[in-house]
């Protein structure tokens, strides 16, 4: 009395058959992950655009002909106006910079209520030299501009009344 034979044979057989699935399964998603990252970077290449995927705090980065694009990082562009303030507990989630135009634009993402965060730029962008030349409110969305010498930004404010969460958009650059 003991195990049948024939019950060990269908046990080995269906681990080994699961093991294969698994491990070829694997090493189907490990060579498509990888086949699309090199295919991103050919293409990039050809197009004189370099690709990293470790700059900038983790995310993806491309940047070439006087171009910066970066997606989940968490660094603001190097560009970046240190005379713009960021409200507190918001963090960068993607950036752009085109160094030729000196312009930029930063997305960042927090836990805060939409209307507190307007407050905010409203009342820290002119203690920061900044004048407000525009202020649109639509459902969800507030569009602040400001400039200040030749420069010129541009925030958006788009609130989840959900979950108090919002996230906001700067552009900025040199005066239209």
């Amino acid at each position: 009395t003991g195990i049948p034979a024939w019950l060990i044979i269908l046990i080995v057989v269906v681990v080994v058959i699961g093991l294969g699935c698994c491990g070829i399964f694997t090493l189907c998603s490990i060579v498509a992950r990888r086949g699309s990252e090199v295919m991103t970077k050919i293409g990039a290449q050809a197009a004189g655009i370099d690709v990293n995927s470790k700059a900038n705090g983790g995310g993806i980065n491309f940047s070439g002909k006087g171009r910066e694009v970066n997606f989940g990082g968490t660094k603001l562009p190097a560009n970046y106006a240190t005379d713009s303030p960021i409200y507190k507990g918001m963090t960068p989630i993607s950036s752009a910079v085109d160094t030729a135009k000196s312009a930029g634009e930063a997305s960042l993402y927090g836990s805060a209520a939409a209307g507190d965060v307007e407050a905010f730029y409203e009342k820290q962008m002119p203690a920061s030299g900044w004048k407000q030349s525009g202020n649109n409110n639509s459902t969800g969305l507030t569009q602040l501009t400001y400039t200040k010498d030749d420069r010129q930004a541009v925030i958006t404010i788009i609130g989840n009344t959900d979950d108090k969460t919002t996230t906001v958009q700067i552009n900025y650059g040199k005066k239209d």
